[in-house]
C-alpha cells in the first residue's frame, strides 16, 4: 500500500508517527509481527471464500476489507482457476500497529507503525493450504442510506450525496467503491461484478483508506489541509 505523500510528513511532525510499508521491515520486525499476527489478529479474521455456493458477503458501510485472488499451487497459469477471498479487518483492534524502531529514525524520533490491513496481507496466505495469494488490496464499500433525507443545499458538499439515499437508489445499496491505488486490476472488476457497481462508482486511493484513525491519533479533529 502506498502512503501519501503529504499524509506521512504531516504525521511524522504533528504526532512522530511514522507509517512504513512491509518491504521496509527489518527481518526481526517480521517476526515480531508474526508472532503478533498468530497470538492476537489471526484468532478474530473470518476468511471468506466467493463462489457459486458462497455468494460475496454483506459488508458493512465503509468497513475496511482485503480482497484476494488464490490459484493451486500445483496448477499451471493456463488452466488456473482464480479463487476470490475477502477478509474483513476487525475494528475490535486497533488499526496502527507499532513496530520496533527502523534503520535511521532513532534520531528523528519518529514511532513507525504499520496498518492492520497491510498485517493482515502479509501473513494471511497461510490460511490457505495448497494455495498461494496472487494479487492483494484493501477496499471499502459506501452504501446509501435512508435515515437522514437527503438536502439541496448539501450538494455543496462532496461527501454527502454519497451517503444519502438517492433517486433510483435503494436503502442499503453499494453507491461506491474505494481501492488502493495498486489493487490488481482482477480484483477491481470482481468487486464492481459482486456490488454491482459501474466504472464511474470506482475510486483509486492514493494513500491509506479510512483517515479518520490517523486523525484520531494525531489528534485532529478534521482532515489536515494538503
Amino acid at each position: 500500500m502506498v502512503v501519501d505523500r503529504h499524509i506521512e510528513p504531516k504525521l511524522a511532525r504533528a504526532s512522530g508517527i511514522a507509517l512504513c510499508l512491509p518491504h521496509q521491515l527489518t527481518e526481526q520486525q517480521r517476526m515480531d509481527l508474526e508472532l503478533r499476527f498468530m497470538s492476537s489478529v489471526w484468532p478474530v479474521l473470518t476468511p471468506l471464500a466467493i463462489d457459486k455456493g458462497h455468494p460475496f458477503p454483506r459488508l458493512r458501510d465503509r468497513e475496511i476489507s482485503l480482497a484476494m485472488t488464490l490459484d493451486r499451487v500445483e496448477h499451471s497459469a493456463v488452466q488456473r482457476p482464480v479463487t476470490f477471498i475477502v477478509v474483513v479487518i476487525p475494528n475490535s483492534l486497533d488499526r496502527l500497529v507499532a513496530v520496533g524502531p527502523m534503520v535511521g529514525q532513532a534520531a528523528t524520533g519518529d514511532v513507525p507503525f504499520i496498518l492492520l490491513e497491510d498485517l493482515v496481507a502479509m501473513h494471511i496466505g497461510r490460511a490457505f493450504c495448497g494455495f498461494r495469494v496472487t494479487g492483494c488490496g484493501s477496499f471499502r464499500v459506501t452504501r446509501a442510506r435512508c435515515d437522514t433525507p437527503f438536502r439541496a443545499e448539501e450538494a455543496k458538499d462532496c461527501e454527502k450525496p454519497v451517503s444519502r439515499i438517492m433517486p433510483g437508489q435503494k436503502c442499503g445499496q453499494a453507491v461506491r467503491l474505494e481501492l488502493t491505488k495498486d489493487t490488481p486490476s482482477e480484483i477491481e472488476t470482481f468487486l464492481r461484478a459482486s456490488l454491482g457497481l459501474t466504472p464511474v462508482d470506482i475510486y483509486r486511493v492514493d494513500g491509506p483508506l479510512d483517515l479518520r484513525d490517523l486523525h484520531r491519533r494525531c489528534g485532529w479533529s478534521q482532515p489536515p489541509a494538503v
